[in-house]
């Protein structure tokens, strides 16, 4: 694979002392962790091989979403990851995108771990 994803940090720790800092013991740290892992479940399920080949516009939307969130988040990796496959779509680099959404589920499990771990969650 020609990019480097994979060396980007998991988490972004500057935006996880954002959190840590403004999620205080009202729950906020919770919700919005909880409201992570829901949403990017559901996206998850707009990224496949089958959906990229079917429609590049559903898995473009799902891609935009789960980078955003994952930038809310601190999930480093994880809005790299979309981003890449993103711009190997508009290359026209369809199998070599599908192959790094392979990576993206795994990603996002990790993600959701260390969130937890960094937040006392």
């Amino acid at each position: 694979m020609k990019y480097q994803v994979f060396d980007t940090p998991l988490l972004d720790e500057k935006r996880m002392e954002h959190l840590r800092k403004n999620g205080g013991g009202n729950g906020f740290s919770t919700e919005i962790t909880e409201m992570f892992t829901l949403r990017s479940s559901e996206l998850i399920v707009d990224l496949d091989k089958e959906t990229l080949t079917k429609s590049v516009t559903k898995c473009k939307k799902a891609l935009h979403s789960l980078k955003g969130i994952a930038l809310t988040m601190g999930a480093g990796r994880l809005a790299d990851i979309c981003l890449t496959i993103d711009k190997l779509i508009a290359e026209g680099e369809i199998d070599e995108a599908a192959e790094l959404m392979l990576y993206i589920k795994p990603t996002v499990a990790e993600s959701i771990e260390a969130i937890r771990a960094k937040l006392n969650i």
